[in-house]
């Protein structure tokens, strides 16, 4: 069983995501983990049949550890090597004694988690709608600076008032006519910089299974917060306890400040839900949901379920969005488009009727 785990492990190593990179690492270690010499071994070998900087990582993580390094504090040395929430897990695994649990776990959490479809994220829908205005913004210099000074010279020949609409857009056009490459330009910048930004976010989503452009909010973490707490209390060890270890492998963020008030009030006494409450990271309704399962003894199953509960909401949330976005983009470029070909072509119009006018007046 454990050569076939290995196998498997190595089989994934190589030219896959980074979620899957990191559940095979992590089913070599739990394979492994009860065995010094088989884990150097199997981490020799995921290593070689990866590609760097992967493969770096992996045999810094086996340096560190040789030199007598817990695996949690190996694996949180190493820049990018494994996801927050799985360094936290794995260091809850080694203070309760569960810790092949903990990496079983892990891996077969970010195996499911990379088999699904990526939702469209804030970020993403951002960046499109800020190419389709740096699009559309180019063709509305155009026609401002060429095309509506040109057109107004035309129609003014005829002795044509010009309609409201037709009105307002040459008023726009002598207004853009100065402004217009300088309103253009930023937008273009912005979207080029947004799109190295979304770059850089995304290794880092791939690399610690968070985004930290979200992080300012609590609620952001809450999933994580859930699942590592349902790993305390299923391991044994106290919620105090947990609480420390998790705080312990936290990058800085508002969350991590939040967290640490949720230690505070537990080690003071307080219910933990009600801690969570007021800490930002469940609703009313979720605080009530886990204390009818404390009063039933299904504490563990409870934030399982409701961190399950929390990511699902999450992502239909953001398919929501990237379903409403596109389409009111596109009533937003036809209305623009609209305006534009119905104001060129009423003074159009109102010529051809004048015309008309004056031929039957005239024979």
């Amino acid at each position: 069983m454990a050569a076939g785990g290995i196998l498997h492990a190595i089989q994934f190593a190589r030219h896959r995501p980074e979620p899957i990179r990191q559940a095979s690492l992590l089913m070599v270690l739990a394979t492994g983990v009860s065995d010094t010499e088989i884990l150097e071994a199997t981490l020799k070998s995921l290593a070689n049949e990866s590609e760097s900087p992967w493969s770096d990582r992996i045999l810094q993580l086996l340096m560190l550890m040789q030199q007598g390094l817990r695996l949690s504090r190996a694996a949180a040395t190493v820049k990018d090597l494994l996801p927050e929430e799985s360094i936290i897990a794995i260091r809850i695994g080694e203070e309760s004694g569960t810790l092949e649990a903990a990496l079983s776990g892990e891996a077969v959490r970010l195996l499911s988690d990379s088999t699904k479809p990526a939702s469209s994220t804030m970020l993403t829908l951002i960046i499109e709608a800020l190419a389709v205005c740096t699009v559309m913004t180019g063709i509305v210099t155009f026609v401002m600076v060429f095309i509506i000074p040109k057109f107004k010279a035309i129609f003014e020949g005829f002795g044509i008032e010009f309609p409201v609409l037709t009105r307002a857009l040459i008023q726009m056009s002598d207004n853009f006519y100065g402004v217009g490459i300088i309103a253009w330009m930023p937008t273009l910048a912005g979207t080029i910089g947004l799109c190295v930004m979304s770059w850089k976010i995304q290794l880092q989503l791939l690399s610690q299974g968070h985004s930290s452009w979200l992080d300012w909010r609590a609620r952001h973490r809450t999933p994580m917060v859930l699942r590592m707490l349902s790993l305390t209390t299923a391991t044994g060890i106290t919620l105090a306890e947990g609480l420390r270890s998790a705080l312990s492998e936290m990058m800085p963020s508002r969350a991590a400040t939040q967290l640490s008030r949720v230690h505070h009030q537990v080690n003071n006494g307080a219910e933990l839900s009600s801690a969570l409450r007021s800490s930002g990271f469940i609703t009313q309704r979720e605080a009530r949901f886990l204390d009818s399962a404390t009063r039933t003894n299904h504490i563990d199953w409870a934030m399982r379920h409701l961190a399950a509960a929390v990511d699902r909401r999450r992502k239909l949330w953001f398919e929501r969005i990237g379903m409403i976005i596109p389409p009111l983009m596109i009533l937003g470029v036809g209305a623009a488009v609209c305006f534009v070909v119905v104001a060129l072509y009423l003074p159009l119009i109102k010529l051809f009727n004048s015309q008309s006018d004056l031929n039957q007046t005239y024979p």
